[in-house]
């Protein structure tokens, strides 16, 4: 299944009340699994922004910084034991999003492992990681894995912009399922010209509404 058919299936599971307990998502790129993971949470909580889908009571985003290159400690995981204790609040359903959880050590995991098999009712956990990291034998056999093509396996890698358009109507090409193609066109147009390190590129864009992991081809 290609990105939309995976979030197509997931969010018809969610809505049927037959969603998974523990997925792990995989990805070429991190970043592209991490702007899908954001787009499907903010689809699930009806988030028009980044910064509503942090503020929503049903929703834990941990290690979400793009930089990150350390293992997870204790005490940041205790979030993830503490949100995971309670039922949802809003939704039929809570979801805790894990981002490079390739940086969880073993000893970590291994304290994990109940609430990843036999999470509270309601609960969902998505661990995102990259294609080529591997995690514990024992955390894989208790998920369900969605592989997402990117980079050099994306259909997109075969695809170039028309060089004799203006970038702003490159964006606007690329933006036509966003809902407000306008703004996302003159926002991305002001950071593509500025010619910024993709990294920052995205955190940039934490406070404006996503547009989807579509436009990753645009850098």
């Amino acid at each position: 299944m290609d990105e939309k058919q995976i979030k197509s299936k997931l969010l018809q599971a969610f809505k049927a009340g037959e969603q998974g307990h523990f997925y792990i998502l995989k990805a070429g790129q991190l970043e592209f699994a991490n702007l899908w993971i954001q787009d499907f949470c903010m689809t699930l909580a009806g988030a028009s922004s980044l910064e509503k889908l942090h503020n929503h009571v049903d929703f834990l985003l941990l290690g979400e910084s793009l930089a990150r290159d350390k293992d997870y400690t204790a005490a940041e995981l205790s979030e993830f034991f503490h949100f995971g204790q309670f039922a949802p609040m809003k939704l039929p359903y809570k979801i805790i999003v894990v981002y490079a959880s390739h940086l969880i050590s073993e000893n970590n995991s291994n304290k994990m492992l109940k609430s990843l098999e036999e999470p509270i009712p309601g609960l969902s956990i998505f661990f995102v990681t990259k294609n080529d990291q591997t995690l514990l034998p024992t955390v894989e056999s208790r998920a369900t894995t969605l592989s997402l093509k990117s980079g050099k396996d994306h259909p997109w890698a075969s695809q170039k912009r028309d060089e004799s358009r203006s970038v702003e109507d490159s964006i606007v090409s690329y933006s036509s399922i966003y809902p407000d193609r306008e703004a996302f066109s003159k926002k991305w147009s002001l950071l593509l010209n500025k010619e910024l390190e993709f990294s920052q590129l995205l955190e940039a864009m934490n406070d404006f509404p996503m547009a989807g992991p579509w436009a990753l081809d645009l850098c």
